[in-house]
C-alpha cells in the first residue's frame, strides 16, 4: 500500500501539476474578496480582490440653503480572506465580511431668504452596504489513485452577527455531496481515479438604513479547516469483520453486498427491511447495493436490491457522524419480502446494564475475515463469536475477548438470548486497527424510536417490525 505525499497548494487558476508517482491527490485553493457601498447622490463604491477589500460611501444631501438643514447618508464594508496554513492533507483559511449603514435626510426649499428654507419639504435618504468573501477548494484525485474511501472533515470556528455563512460540497456532475450553514461536518468519499470535489465556503453581510436616525450593522466571520485522509482499518469509514467458528445458523443474518462483492453484515427486521450500520450506505450509491442470505456468498443464491436507506438525520436528534461514527445504524429497504422470521429488537428488558455487570456472553454474526497463521482469509462465510460487554455507554457498547470483531463485519448484529428467544441488541460499529483489543457496537434499544418512525413512514410498503417491549 502506497503512502499518501505531496499535496499540492495552488491557486485555481493556475495549472495544478499532475501528481507524480505516489501521490493520491491534490488541493487547490481560491479566494475571491468583493465590497460594495452606495449613499444618496454619490457614485457606488465597488471594490474586488483576492484577499481583502474595502467600500466606502458618503452620501450627498446638500441643501440650497446652507448647513444644518440635511443629514448625510452613509456605508462602508469590508471582506477579509486569509490562508491560515496548509499541509499535505489539510487546508486553512479564514473568510471575514462586514456592512455597515446609516440613513440621511435631505432637505429642498421653494426659497431662500437670507440663508432660510422657505417652503421647506425633504425626504429620507438611504444608504446601503454589502460584502462577500468566499474560497473555492477543489480535491483532485490523480488518475493513478486507488478505489479506497476518504473521510473529509470541515471544521468550522462562527462569529455570526447577521451575516449569511455557508459550506457546499460538489462532485463534478454538480450533485450536493455536502451542505451546511456554517457548522461544519465530515463526509465520505470514495477515492476514485479522476475524481474531483469542490468544497465551497462563503461569509455574506448586507446593510442598509434610511432615515438617517438609526445605523445598521451586519458582519460575521467563518474560519474553516478543510482536511482529508483515508479511512484508517478498524475506524472511520472501514468495515468490520468477524473472527470466529462457521455457523449455518442465524437465518436471517445476510452479506450486504456492493457492486457484487462482501461489504457488510445485516440483519432482517421486517421482511423487506435491513438493520445495519450507517457508514456501511453513508456516502454509496444505493443501486451498488445489494442483500443476500445464507452461509456463503460465493454460492449462488437469491438476492435482493436496496431501493432505498435511512440514516438518522434528525434536526435536534440522533444524527449520524461519518468523522466520528456517532449514531451508526442505519435501515436498507428491499425491493421485495425476505422469506425468514425476522429478528427481534432489544428495547431495554432485560437491561443492558445487567448484561454488562453479569458478563453475559453476546453472540456476535458476520461474514468477515477469519485469521488463519495470522493472515485475514475466508471473507464471505457466515461466522459467529461469543464475546461479553466491558462497558456500555447511553448508545454504544464496548466488549472484547478472543476471536473479536475486524475489519469487515459492519452492520452485523451482536444477540443474545432471552426467554427463550434471541433479541438484537447491537449492530457492529467500529474498533481497534488490530482486531486484538476491543470492538465497539451501536446499541439497538437507544434508536427504536427511531427504528419505528422510519418503519412507519415505510408503512403499506414493509410490514410493521416487531419491537421487544421495554
Amino acid at each position: 500500500m502506497r503512502t499518501l505525499r505531496g499535496v499540492a497548494l495552488t491557486c485555481l487558476f493556475a495549472v495544478v501539476a499532475r501528481p507524480s508517482t505516489g501521490e493520491q491527490y491534490s488541493i487547490s485553493h481560491q479566494f475571491r474578496v468583493r465590497a460594495e457601498a452606495h449613499a444618496h447622490g454619490a457614485p457606488g463604491s465597488i471594490q474586488q480582490g483576492s484577499t481583502a477589500a474595502d467600500a466606502t460611501a458618503l452620501g450627498n444631501e446638500r441643501s440650497a440653503c446652507g448647513a444644518g438643514e440635511q443629514r448625510e447618508s452613509s456605508a462602508r464594508s469590508s471582506a477579509r480572506t486569509q490562508l491560515d496554513s496548509s499541509a499535505e492533507t489539510a487546508v486553512s483559511f479564514s473568510l471575514a465580511s462586514t456592512a455597515y449603514a446609516n440613513g440621511g435626510h435631505r432637505v429642498w426649499c421653494s426659497s431662500c431668504s437670507f440663508g432660510s428654507c422657505i417652503g421647506r419639504n425633504g425626504e429620507d435618504s438611504e444608504g446601503s452596504a454589502n460584502s462577500v468573501a468566499e474560497a473555492d477548494i477543489v480535491l483532485s484525485f490523480s488518475p493513478e489513485a486507488r478505489s479506497v474511501p476518504y473521510v473529509v472533515q470541515l471544521s468550522t470556528a462562527v462569529t455570526d452577527g447577521g451575516a449569511t455563512l455557508g459550506l457546499r460540497a460538489r462532485d463534478h456532475d454538480e450533485q450536493t455531496v455536502f451542505e451546511s450553514t456554517g457548522s461544519g461536518g465530515s463526509f465520505r468519499l470514495e477515492g476514485r481515479p479522476g475524481r474531483i470535489v469542490r468544497i465551497s465556503a462563503f461569509s455574506r453581510a448586507a446593510a442598509s438604513d434610511r432615515g438617517g436616525c438609526c445605523s445598521q450593522g451586519r458582519d460575521g466571520s467563518l474560519a474553516v479547516t478543510v482536511s482529508i485522509r483515508r479511512a484508517s482499518l478498524g475506524s472511520v469509514g472501514e468495515t468490520r469483520r468477524l473472527i470466529g467458528k462457521d455457523t449455518t445458523g442465524f437465518p436471517m443474518v445476510g452479506a450486504v453486498l456492493r457492486n457484487g462483492e462482501m461489504h457488510c453484515s445485516g440483519t432482517v427486521i421486517t421482511p423487506r427491511v435491513v438493520l445495519t450500520a450507517a457508514h456501511c450506505v453513508f456516502g454509496y450509491e444505493v443501486s451498488d447495493l445489494t442483500f443476500r442470505l445464507g452461509s456463503n456468498i460465493h454460492i449462488q443464491a437469491e438476492q435482493w436490491r436496496a431501493v432505498s436507506v435511512d440514516v438518522p438525520s434528525e434536526p435536534g436528534g440522533p444524527k449520524y457522524d461519518d468523522f466520528t461514527l456517532a449514531d451508526d445504524i442505519a435501515l436498507i429497504r428491499l425491493d421485495r419480502d425476505v422469506q425468514v422470521s425476522p429478528a427481534r429488537l432489544h428495547a431495554g428488558t432485560p437491561p443492558l446494564g445487567d448484561l454488562e455487570g453479569r458478563r453475559t456472553p453476546l453472540t456476535f454474526v458476520g461474514f468477515g475475515f477469519t485469521l488463519a497463521d495470522g493472515e485475514k482469509t475466508g471473507s464471505g462465510v457466515k461466522r459467529q463469536t461469543d464475546l461479553a460487554i466491558t462497558r456500555s455507554e447511553p448508545r454504544r457498547f464496548f466488549y472484547a475477548g478472543a476471536g473479536n470483531t475486524c475489519q469487515g463485519d459492519s452492520g452485523g448484529p451482536a444477540f443474545v438470548p432471552s426467554r427463550g428467544r434471541l433479541l438484537l441488541v447491537g449492530v457492529t460499529s467500529a474498533g481497534d486497527r488490530d482486531c486484538l483489543e476491543y470492538g465497539v457496537d451501536t446499541r439497538v434499544d437507544a434508536y427504536a424510536g427511531w427504528i419505528r418512525a422510519r418503519l412507519n413512514t415505510i408503512a403499506g410498503k414493509t410490514p410493521a417490525g416487531r419491537i421487544g417491549r421495554r
